[in-house]
């Protein structure tokens, strides 16, 4: 299994979203934490990390599943009315959430609470439209497949 973790589409991506974070990050934010694997790595990133999920069982897993010396923050909450002081981060990552948001109110949310110079690293669904769509995503599936398989499968943990 991949760092303990094992796989799967959210994973995969953490890497090149950890890579984005400023080299000066004091304070960071994850929207949609799930089981608050990527606030956790985030952590090893930033001093300072805040993870917010309006789901209570998501957030108690993610909890659960934090050691105590984790420099990492748990909020119950949704990011669009959470009362966070505007420019309070540094960086924020959304993987696999901002479809779950109004999108043009969130993306000025988070520019909002981004510090000036901050970074927003955001990973989204796409909805298939297209033929060339479909081929893509007919290659993808054994793809995925064998990253499952080799890599173990981790269970993304939110509704």
């Amino acid at each position: 299994m991949r760092n303990g973790t094992g796989w799967n589409r959210n994973i995969h991506y953490y890497d090149l979203v950890l890579r984005s974070a400023p080299p000066d990050c004091r304070r960071a934010l994850d929207v949609g934490c799930g089981t608050g694997a990527l606030a956790r790595r985030m952590a090893h990133y930033c001093p300072d990390v805040t993870a917010i999920d309006v789901d209570d069982r998501t957030l108690e897993r993610a909890m659960a599943d934090t050691e105590s010396r984790t420099r990492a923050t748990f909020i119950k909450g949704d990011v669009m009315t959470y009362p966070f002081r505007e420019g309070s981060f540094d960086f924020i990552t959304a993987v696999a959430s901002l479809h779950h948001l109004p999108r043009e109110p969130a993306l000025i949310r988070f520019r909002d609470l981004l510090r000036s110079k901050g970074v927003l690293a955001v990973v989204g669904l796409y909805r298939l439209h297209t033929l060339a769509d479909y081929a893509w995503a007919g290659l993808a599936s054994p793809v995925s497949l064998i990253f499952r398989c080799v890599r173990g499968c981790a269970n993304v943990g939110a509704p």
